[in-house]
């Protein structure tokens, strides 16, 4: 790369990052945030109720190994970003990145 081409994927780094700051998901390991991410995607295709293998597909989390997948979806259950969309057995979840308030200020968790 030349030294231009260094300069805007630096500037594109800090951007990234002062926005992952201000959404509150620097909070998150980056299993969780690529996870978050991978949701937020095939929730902006029309989904509602996204379906674990349909998340283990999708490019930022087909390299995840099948328990760091999951730890990951537990935590985000647990901060409740997640929710179950379903029975256990179904393997449905939905996304609830309204739980981060402006600012990376979190509003109560779980509902």
């Amino acid at each position: 790369m030349e030294p231009s081409e260094l300069s805007h994927v630096a500037m594109l780094r800090v951007l990234i990052t002062t926005m992952e700051n201000d959404l509150g998901l620097d909070k998150l390991s980056g299993d969780e945030r690529n996870l978050i991410y991978t949701m937020s995607a095939l929730s902006s295709d029309g989904h509602e109720n996204l379906r674990t293998e349909d998340m283990k597909k999708h490019p930022l989390c087909q390299n995840l190994s099948h328990p760091t997948f999951y730890r990951a979806l537990r935590t985000l259950l647990d901060k409740g970003y997640v929710s179950r969309a379903g029975s256990r057995k179904t393997g449905t979840y939905s996304l609830h990145i309204s739980k981060l308030g402006p600012m990376g200020n979190e509003t109560p968790s779980r509902a």
